[in-house]
């Protein structure tokens, strides 16, 4: 892949790095190139996974909901961040939290219930790194 100046070409150059274990691929919009997915996905059955995030998943090597279900969110956020050399968006991390818990669980939450979790988190984090620093000053 080569350096973009934005993410906007991001979705393209991820379909040259999938598995060829990968089933034969389809055009899911003729129109576009850019549809290129696996003909029978059952990762695309999930609730919150469209074929962008389904060509993320395969470049992170994830090609099964079983798979899936032994992911942490986080992990693979980093590892995305990681392979792709670019920030991703914070509600990337939320859709892979969302089918995380849908292939634990069977449970389909939008991937927005997940990003509440994940500012809660951050807030608690941030509360806590204040209150340590206001009792080493003290």
């Amino acid at each position: 892949m080569r350096s973009r100046e934005n993410g906007a070409a991001l979705a393209c150059a991820t379909i040259a790095v999938l598995p060829l274990s990968l089933p034969a691929m389809r055009m899911s919009n003729p129109s576009s190139a850019r549809a290129r997915v696996p003909a029978r996905d059952e990762l695309l059955v999930l609730r919150n996974i469209g074929p962008a995030m389904r060509r993320d998943f395969a470049l992170l090597g994830i090609g099964s909901v079983r798979r899936l279900a032994r992911c942490h969110p986080d992990r693979l956020y980093a590892k995305l961040e990681r392979l792709t050399g670019q920030r991703q968006d914070p509600c990337v991390r939320d859709t892979f939290a969302a089918a995380i818990h849908q292939a634990r669980t069977g449970e389909a939450l939008p991937w927005w219930h997940f990003s509440r979790i994940r500012k809660r988190a951050a807030q608690a984090a941030r509360d806590a790194q204040r209150a340590r620093g206001r009792a080493a000053r003290a």
